[in-house]
Parts: structure tokens; C-alpha cells; sequence
């Protein structure tokens, strides 16, 4: 009876013992997809802001403000087309524009 019962115990500490190792592994490898994950979502988040503040995105905000009568905000988006596409066709524009 003492044998059986240490057996038992013995058999469900190692199940134990098993599965818990093998849990461990799967969180290793979950945080690392998690970490890659995050990775991935802040180059596409980049990308985005990127992409909304091309010359033409501007210069569609900026048309929409004006149509909406708001002066400010798109004088604000033709002066980010001036600033950051200097020397281009864009910023010539947009400071025609201004004016």
C-alpha cells in the first residue's frame, strides 16, 4: 500500500514537474513573439505618420480647412508643406498659397 501510494505521488510530481517545464518554454516563446509583435506595430505606426504627412496629404487637409473657412489650421499645414519639402514644387505651392 506505502508503495503504491509512493508511486503515485512520485508519477504526479513528475507530471507535474514536466508540464510546468513545458509551460515555462511556451511563455518564453509567447513573450518573444509578443516582443516582435510590438516591433512590428511601432514600424507600422511609423510608416503611417509617414504616409499622412506626405506633400499631397497636406495639401488635402489643408484644402479642406479652407473650405471650412478654419484660416489658421491651413496656413498651419501649408507652412509643414514649406517646412519640411524645401527646394520641391510643393512648397512653392503651398507658398502661393499662403500668400
Amino acid at each position: 500500500m506505502k508503495r503504491k501510494l509512493l508511486l503515485l505521488t512520485f508519477g504526479t510530481l513528475t507530471l507535474i514537474s514536466c508540464s510546468d517545464a513545458e509551460t515555462k518554454k511556451q511563455l518564453s516563446e509567447l513573450k518573444i513573439e509578443l516582443e516582435q509583435a510590438k516591433a512590428e506595430l511601432n514600424n507600422c505606426s511609423a510608416d503611417l505618420t509617414e504616409i499622412k504627412n506626405t506633400a499631397e496629404n497636406r495639401f488635402i487637409r489643408a484644402k479642406k480647412l479652407l473650405s471650412e473657412n478654419n484660416l489658421n489650421s491651413a496656413k498651419t499645414e501649408f507652412q509643414g508643406i514649406i517646412d519640411n519639402f524645401k527646394g520641391n514644387n510643393d512648397a512653392t505651392i503651398a507658398l502661393k498659397e499662403i500668400e
